[in-house]
């Protein structure tokens, strides 16, 4: 029965190829003559015609006398596979004559092939134009920072010679550019910008279709949506772009896990079970294997990206504090031209504040709490000026070096962020502003921290009554900067010159 076996392997062999007229006629008479007494078939006697369950046919009786004389499992005699006797069927034809369609076959199957090999590559083309398009958007961006160096470096006498009395005393004006919307569901929260490759990242409620939270990726120069990523099953609250220039961005959200995105492919490369939910991330600047968390029970963790296993209930490197209340802000300070100077993370609650200084010679945090004797709505941090502009109530008593102090409004009724951002002039002179949304008058305001007085404001409410602005962020340009708005549906577009 081998003999048999390797001769049928021997004949599939030989369709595979071009030309196979000699297996046809071989497996015509295979069809005709049993495989065991090798008698033609009859339609009745005992030489009719009897199949089992894996197809293939024999004469009854020998099918029979084969199934009595086997010893331990009864297996066919072609294929070898297992079967009971109850499982023989007897089959009543005056004559079966087998077409044979496997040259057409083939055909079909190479036709299915070409399709899908179609379609790969369609996708791959579609992947393909849309990188090109943020290469393309990177380097319109790389070469607009290009620009503005060269200002800088063909100045740079002008800017040592300058007297701290010709310092940037510019008026700012405030632009309407564009308007994206981005849900229609009014489910937008937070967003983040990576200048690296000219993109925002925007958290929204997912497409009707599917459940749970989505990030959507907008392209800043055509204003419209590129790529999106399904990541989370409750409302994000926070993400933030890897400052090495890495294409990795983080995501928590409250359902309990914090996420590592590739913003190339928008796909979830890690997961982290925090166990709590999560309203704030930050990354190490310095080191950014380091990642941290604040939670909605006030605990401020770190864990090291290094070690992580997509598992549930991933334990932390370390816990660095339990303020016992939701973190609302959570920013790694440093700045990035002076690695000397000092480091460390800042967390806040509606109440407390903790600066948590990174020692180098013990391996350690070491907490210090900054008192705001009021309530605290949010903190930024402006990496090149290394200060930081905190939201409060009204009947906040600070106990703080407050550099400066203006009123941004009498209302606030939800945890919108303000931020910082510095501007250069024609002559290569930084201005550091802020941008502070008031909810009273509906409008966004310029502060200028070197004057402490308001550079202005947009002409028209930037939302409706019922909305409000939850998150805003800045990048530079030559000569001027573009601010970006989040309300709950759309982002603006503003310019400041």
């Amino acid at each position: 029965m081998d003999n048999n076996s390797s001769s049928e392997e021997t004949l599939d062999n030989i369709c595979e190829e071009p030309g196979g007229s000699k297996c046809c006629s071989d497996k015509e008479d295979e069809a005709d003559n049993c495989v065991i007494c090798f008698e033609p078939f009859t339609s009745s006697g005992t030489r009719k015609i009897a199949c089992i369950p894996c197809g293939h046919i024999f004469c009854h009786q020998c099918i029979l006398k084969w199934f009595s004389e086997s010893v331990g499992q009864r297996r066919c005699p072609t294929c070898k596979r297992v079967f009971r006797k109850r499982e023989i069927r007897v089959h009543y034809c005056r004559g079966v004559k087998v077409i044979d369609n496997s040259e057409i076959e083939e055909a079909k199957e190479r036709v299915d092939f070409l399709l899908k090999k179609e379609r790969s590559l369609e996708m791959q083309l579609g992947r393909q134009v849309q990188l090109t398009q943020q290469l393309q958007n990177q380097n319109e961006f790389l070469s607009q920072t290009v620009e503005i160096l060269k200002e800088q470096l063909r100045n740079t006498p002008n800017v040592v010679k300058a007297s701290s009395s010709d310092s940037v005393n510019r008026t700012l004006r405030l632009f309407l550019k564009n308007t994206v919307t981005v849900a229609s569901d009014n489910s937008c929260r937070v967003m983040a910008y990576n200048p690296f490759i000219a993109c925002l990242f925007v958290s929204c409620k997912s497409q009707p279709f599917f459940s749970g939270f989505s990030v959507v990726k907008l392209d800043v120069q055509s204003g419209k949506p590129v790529g999106s990523i399904a990541c989370h099953s409750g409302p994000v609250r926070d993400v933030r772009i890897c400052p090495d220039g890495y294409a990795t961005f983080l995501t928590c959200s409250m359902d309990r896990n914090l996420k590592l995105c590739d913003s190339r492919n928008m796909q979830t490369a890690q997961s982290i079970y925090v166990g709590e939910p999560v309203w704030n991330c930050c990354w190490n600047a310095t080191h950014s294997q380091f990642v941290y968390v604040g939670t909605q029970a006030g605990k401020v963790r770190m864990y090291d990206l290094r070690m992580i296993c997509n598992q549930q209930g991933n334990e932390p490197l370390r816990d660095i504090s339990n303020m016992q209340k939701p973190v609302v802000s959570l920013h790694w300070m440093h700045h990035p031209s002076r690695p000397e100077s000092r480091q460390g993370l800042m967390a806040s609650t509606v109440s407390d504040c903790e600066l948590n200084l990174w020692s180098a010679s013990d391996n350690s945090f070491r907490s210090h709490n900054i008192f705001f004797n009021g309530d605290t709505m949010n903190n930024n941090f402006g990496e090149i000026v290394e200060h930081f502009i905190a939201s409060d109530t009204e009947s906040a008593v600070y106990a703080v070096s407050a550099i400066r102090q203006f009123d941004g409004g009498k209302k606030q009724t939800v945890l919108n962020r303000n931020c910082l951002f510095t501007i250069y002039d024609e002559h290569s002179q930084s201005s550091t502003s802020a941008a502070i949304y008031d909810e009273e008058s509906q409008k966004i305001q310029l502060w200028d921290m070197n004057t402490n007085r308001k550079c202005c404001q947009s002409d028209n409410a930037v939302c409706g009554s019922d909305d409000v602005v939850f998150d805003m962020c800045t990048t530079t340009l030559p000569n001027e900067a573009v601010l970006f708005a989040l309300t709950r549906s759309n982002v603006l577009f503003y310019r400041i010159i």
